[in-house]
């Protein structure tokens, strides 16, 4: 994008859409490849460091224990999933950004350290990572520009998401992931 000339630190809604952006006349009219799309698109430098910043706390050592497929797997599904409450919030917003995925992987996160399917010592520290990193980006609520309907809708899938690979993985035992023991 920045080669293209539209800009390094910040693009404009209008410079977005061409690139994949998530908005919602487009998807109506047949473009729903967008869902997708948006998530790998951003509106300039910080956001993309923000956002590998968030990634960077809880992707590594969640991609560890869940694998690589599993772990694709819940970012897709949740940054869909963002998108789509993101649509059904304000269809009328351009909405780019990994943010909604990256919530979705907190989900799982989350979701695992609740029943009880911990990763060791590193992971309660990884949770209180995660926790400050949504909660200051849930305080971000009041400002203008920021999709939190796609942060909560990356949220709540992740959660689910959580919920089946921990049944899922509850019934491998052969998975490197947990030993299950209630």
């Amino acid at each position: 994008m920045w080669f293209s000339g539209i800009g390094f630190a910040s693009f404009s809604a209008k410079d977005l859409i061409p690139w994949g952006a998530n908005y919602g006349p487009m998807v109506e009219q047949g473009e729903w490849w967008r869902l997708f799309t948006f998530m790998f698109v951003h509106g300039g430098i910080m956001h993309v460091l923000v956002n590998m910043y968030g990634l960077v706390l809880a992707g590594p050592m969640l991609e560890s224990h869940l694998g690589r497929s599993k772990y694709v797997i819940a970012y897709i599904c949740t940054g869909f999933c963002a998108s789509v409450v993101s649509l059904w919030w304000n269809d009328g917003v351009v909405s780019v950004g990994a943010s909604g995925a990256i919530f979705g992987l907190y989900g799982v996160v989350l979701t695992f350290w609740w029943s009880k399917r911990v990763f060791g010592e590193s992971y309660k520290s990884l949770v209180h990572l995660v926790g400050i990193f949504v909660g200051v980006s849930f305080l971000g609520m009041f400002k203008s520009g920021i999709d939190h309907a796609g942060h909560i809708g990356g949220l709540l899938s992740g959660m689910v998401v959580g919920l089946v690979f921990s049944c899922t993985l509850e019934r491998d035992k052969t998975t490197r992931i947990f030993e299950c023991s209630s």
